[in-house]
């Protein structure tokens, strides 16, 4: 079925549903306000995303009204009228005109500030868009978005999120899909409009909602602008919000077909914090706490990020209050925090979260206090310091009651259920860095993050080496015209002694940050490892918004002067450190980033200014700042040529979204190549796309529609750079066997079919294949994931259809990702067997993966052939060679010191010892690292009369004296150069059930050789022997990848 899909028809939509009802409101109900048109417009547009899920979402809520078509159109009109309302209510109609616009001169042209930062603010957010909208798609390879949409999709086919859907984990939990409705309503509201109420089409809802993280990309990047410009001025917010635009993994994460809850959690993260910090800005009314409050409940209703939301705000409150308390000689000021805070408690917190978000997942009666409590215990602790303010003048006496307070207070947190729920939203926000459980360990974004951080954050946080070659470009291109030397020792001295010079800056700064991580381990009770970060810009930004933090603070203190500087770091830093030690949350710590960026410059022309006297020096530092910003920004988006590439090629046509218009390129394609898929799409391109996802979506014309040449799809180190960068990018899509797996399980299996996978696929199984799942990617039993992973690597045919039974399912799929990787063994087998062993308690989270007995005894044989002969028969002289296997000795960290946990089999060769260079790992790798000898590998001859190489037992000896055959097929040859054995290949053993191998004139198998675990497993029957006892083979998709086993009658 082709799926048909009109960008501009879905930005026409969003534009007449969200962004003018928003803007009518905006423009109401800032009319007083001092912001330029632009900034009120988006403003509106955030209130219109967020105010048109809610007013269907309150209708279900409040009154039982499941979602149709028509209550999307009644939520726009709603919507519209209330917006109408308070546009007419607040007179915002007199007075209003249109912003300025440059004034044409006979000599010259006139251009307002105003009018520069809304040009520059605009052309920042366009290029965020299309950096991110080219890869729209219902197909996108990612997992967890298509989760979020099929929350989407049964409020538009059930027209509400049922308390027990029975879509996975059954029958041991009952699950549901009563979340984000902030986002889902969205998404549900826009798919009516576009769709006009007709049949639902899941692809259609796929491809839809995959549009909707650039929008709120672009969202996230104006209220970081907003932000930074209310804590600074307008320019530093542009510095912001153009180092944002471009950050490497900002823009994957939120490119379109990431339909997760992150970009939304960015989006009404930033309108949080641009409220609040407006909050405290502009004081006195109840507009700005109001929005905030809004801007909180967003998140807790969009997102799953409100322990973010609520840690920054409370710490804040905290702080803010004790320095309010001691500076100020009377109450004024906490009782504005006091109030400000309140109105944001009551909407964003108490109604946002613990009402409407934990009463739609949970039902009525269910309370959970994590977010609500520590947020009012805050609050509390405000009026508390008010009153006291307010009762003792007197600063001595006031100290000392203050004092009394917190050390009350901690008795308090440390003694009441109060403390706990604090604790454990504290130990939420940091704990999320350590590992608690074993399946933690065998996620990649549960992973520590890597000490170098630039290939995700961008230029702002390369090491300095990279940093002066990417300057210096201009002069070693000129270099490089006449001497490739010169220039590649200037950019490798300069980098070196640069490097050298800035460890003055990177090792305090580390020993700080490892420091704050130890004290709130030591408070919290958490575990949370923090691993030195590279000597890079990295840490030199982190010293620099210390630096300008405290200068803030300073001021604050000393000249009582409204700043924000604890806020500006009690909403970073705390989310910041956490991202920076682990992989989930990078992306966290590159927005903030950029948001520090733009405060230090913004903030650091002060002590600048205060050091070199003189107003026109003054100047001059404020211009020095603002040009240091431009160029980071600009050096920012340019450097790597990512950024560049994916602007240049976002509009360029793809196939899948207008065969049409490809046809004439497929056609010269087809004319040069012959090939046969360019040929068919060339010759019908609507018929070819029409036959089903896989041709539609095909990845090969998809990057051809990019590629300029064909070679350059089998070549793409001739294509221009841009080219091979935007085609891997835009064309990232699901394989297509796994699209043939969900669509066989949909149209084939039974309309209540259950099939247990591992949990990758649940959230596929549910959308792709519109059935139920076993397991799922949300993880929500832990014991469930480890009883299939057992299942499959341990456990007999008959104890897996056991365990299936009780859990209503009769198929089972095993799939190649699970067991390969590349052209060797791997994959996401060691997750498995990791797990496997935990759940039979062979292994702990204290321990990483593959530290045990249990996962070498569940590993396959891999031998390394060496060119060291060996004697197979004297009497048939017959030689061969000797073949060894890798044994390590494996230490892990504990209490400071290294521990011996054992001498484990492996079934590589350690990276590492490929080459060694340097001394240390020279040494580990000759005391560490052990090479057994294991087989001697001579040629067999087999029963089909094909002679192929085998391998013989060094210590079993046949009668004649000759070795004994180990019945094992050879697969899988790599080539290696260790440092124990020089030049050598990997081979990995195989056993089958064929009749292939001769044994004393007698025609086996080679089964009975077998040796570990693995080769009994489920697993490897099922994907490598084609058979399951107890179970029939129901699918192998095209080329083997994926198999579906059916439990037999």
């Amino acid at each position: 079925m082709f799926v048909s899909f009109e960008l501009l028809l879905l930005l026409f939509w969003i534009f007449v549903s969200a962004f003018i009802p928003g803007a009518i409101l905006s423009f109401g109900i800032l009319r007083k306000q001092d912001f330029l048109w632009l900034e009120k417009l988006l403003i509106g547009f955030a209130l219109g995303i967020v105010l048109l899920a809610l007013i269907p979402f309150l209708m279900y809520f409040l009154a039982g009204v499941k979602f149709s078509y028509m209550v999307a159109v009644v939520s726009v009109a709603l919507l519209y009228l209330i917006s109408i309302a308070v546009f007419v209510w607040k007179k915002a109609y007199e007075g209003l005109k249109l912003p300025e616009m440059p004034k044409l001169g006979a000599e010259n042209i006139t251009v307002t500030k105003e009018a520069a930062v809304s040009f520059f603010l605009l052309l920042i957010l366009v290029v965020s868009f299309m950096l991110r909208v080219g890869t729209y798609s219902p197909v996108f390879q990612e997992l967890d978005p298509y989760y979020y949409t099929y929350i989407a999709q049964q409020l538009l086919v059930f027209g509400e999120n049922p308390f027990d859907d029975q879509t996975a984990w059954y029958p041991e939990l009952e699950v549901e899909h009563r979340q984000v409705p902030a986002l889902s309503y969205l998404e549900a509201v826009w798919y009516s409009l576009y769709n006009g109420g007709t049949e639902y089409d899941n692809m259609l809802l796929a491809v839809l909602a995959s549009m909707y993280p650039p929008v709120a990309a672009v969202l996230a990047v104006f209220f970081i602008y907003l932000f930074v410009s209310v804590v600074t001025k307008r320019e530093w917010g542009l510095v912001s919000a153009g180092l944002a635009t471009s950050v490497p993994i900002f823009i994957m994460k939120l490119s379109a077909g990431e339909q997760e809850i992150q970009p939304y959690a960015f989006f009404s993260l930033t309108f949080f914090f641009a409220m609040y910090a407006l909050t405290l800005k502009r004081k006195g009314g109840l507009l700005f706490p109001a929005l905030a409050g809004l801007g909180f409940a967003a998140v807790a209703l969009g997102s799953g990020s409100q322990v973010l939301a609520m840690i920054s705000a409370m710490l804040f409150m905290v702080v803010q209050s004790i320095a309010l308390y001691l500076r100020d000689e009377d109450e004024s000021g906490l009782f504005s925090l006091l109030k400000s805070n309140a109105v944001i408690f009551l909407i964003g917190p108490f109604l946002g979260s613990f009402i409407l978000r934990d009463w739609f997942r949970r039902g009525w009666f269910t309370m959970d206090f994590t977010i609500v409590a520590p947020y009012f215990l805050a609050l509390a602790f405000v009026g508390l310091l008010y009153i006291l303010k307010k009762k003792l003048p007197d600063f001595q006496k006031a100290s000392l009651a203050l004092a009394a307070v917190l050390l009350v207070g901690m008795v308090a947190l440390a003694a009441t259920p109060l403390g706990e729920y604090a604790t454990k939203s504290a130990k939420r926000a940091f704990g999320i860095a350590e590992f608690r459980f074993p399946l933690q360990r065998t996620i990649a974004e549960q992973n520590l993050a890597p000490s170098n951080l630039g290939s995700t954050m961008g230029f702002v946080a390369q090491t300095y080496d990279v940093v002066f070659a990417t300057l210096l470009t201009p002069v070693t291109a000129i270099l490089r015209l006449g001497s490739e030397g010169a220039a590649a020792g200037l950019e490798d001295g300069l980098g070196w002694i640069f490097s050298q010079l800035f460890l003055i800056v990177t090792v305090p700064v580390n020993l700080a940050l490892a420091l704050f991580v130890g004290i709130v381990n030591l408070v919290l009770g958490t575990n949370v490892q923090f691993v030195d970060k590279a000597n890079s810009l990295l840490l030199l930004w982190v010293l620099a918004f210390w630096v300008a933090a405290a200068y803030a603070l300073y001021r604050f203190v000393k000249y009582k002067e409204n700043n924000l500087s604890l806020l500006m770091l009690t909403f970073i830093m705390p989310a910041f450190v956490v991202g920076i030690i682990k992989a989930k949350y990078t992306v966290y710590a590159a927005v903030l980033l950029s948001v520090a960026i733009g405060f230090s410059l913004g903030t650091l022309g002060g002590p600048l200014s205060e050091i070199l006297k003189g107003e026109k020096t003054r100047e001059a530092v404020g211009r020095a700042l603002l040009v240091v910003g431009t160029a980071l920004v600009v050096i920012q988006f340019a450097f790597g040529g990512f950024a560049p590439s994916l602007l240049w090629g976002s509009a360029i046509p793809l196939y899948q979204n207008d065969p049409a218009e490809l046809a004439p390129k497929f056609q010269q394609f087809c004319d040069v190549s012959n090939d046969s898929v360019v040929c068919a799409a060339a010759e019908d391109p609507t018929g070819y796309a029409e036959q089903g996802t896989n041709y539609q979506y095909n990845r090969k014309l998809c990057e051809l529609s990019i590629l300029s040449d064909y070679s350059h799809y089998s070549k793409r180190g001739k294509a221009p750079f841009w080219e091979a960068s935007v085609a891997s990018f835009r064309c990232q899509r699901i394989a297509p066997y796994w699209i043939e797996t969900m669509e066989w399980i949909r149209h084939n299996t039974e309309n209540d079919s259950r099939t247990t996978s591992w949990w990758d696929y649940g959230h596929w199984i549910n959308f792709f294949g519109q059935k139920n799942a076993v397991l799922r990617n949300e993880h929500r039993s832990k014991t469930m994931i480890g009883a299939v992973a057992d299942g499959y690597l341990d456990a007999t045919p008959e104890e897996l259809k056991d365990w299936m039974k009780e859990h209503d399912s009769e198929y089972a799929l095993l799939d190649m990702e699970l067991i390969m990787s590349g052209a060797s063994l791997g994959g996401k087998y060691g997750a498995l067997n990791y797990l496997s062993c935990a759940h039979n308690n062979e292994t702990t989270v204290e321990r990483g993966t593959m530290k045990s007995d249990c996962e070498a005894e569940h590993l396959w044989e891999t031998i390394f052939i060496s060119s060291q002969p060996c004697t197979i028969s004297k009497t048939g002289n017959k030689t061969g060679n000797l073949a060894y296997k890798v044994y390590e000795d494996v230490y892990q960290e504990k209490n400071g010191e290294a521990e011996f946990l054992g001498t484990f089999y492996r079934h590589y060769y350690p990276p590492g010892c490929v080459n060694p260079k340097d001394a240390n790992t020279v040494s580990y790798c000759r005391n560490a690292v052990h090479m057994e000898p294991a087989y001697c590998v001579g040629n067999v001859l087999l029963a089909t009369n094909e002679t192929i190489p085998g391998t013989y037992y060094l210590n079993q000896t046949y009668p004649t004296g000759d070795l004994k055959l180990n019945k094992a097929m050879l697969q899988l040859p790599l080539q290696y150069h260790t440092s124990h054995l020089g030049p050598v290949t990997a081979a990995t053993l195989f056993y089958t059930n064929e009749p292939i191998w001769i044994e004393n004139g007698v025609i086996k198998s080679g089964y009975e050789d077998r040796k570990g675990e693995f080769y009994d497993s489920n697993l490897y029957k099922g994907l490598f022997l084609n058979s399951i006892p107890g179970f029939e083979l129901a699918f192998t998709s095209s080329g083997g990848a994926v198999k579906i086993y059916k439990i037999a009658d």
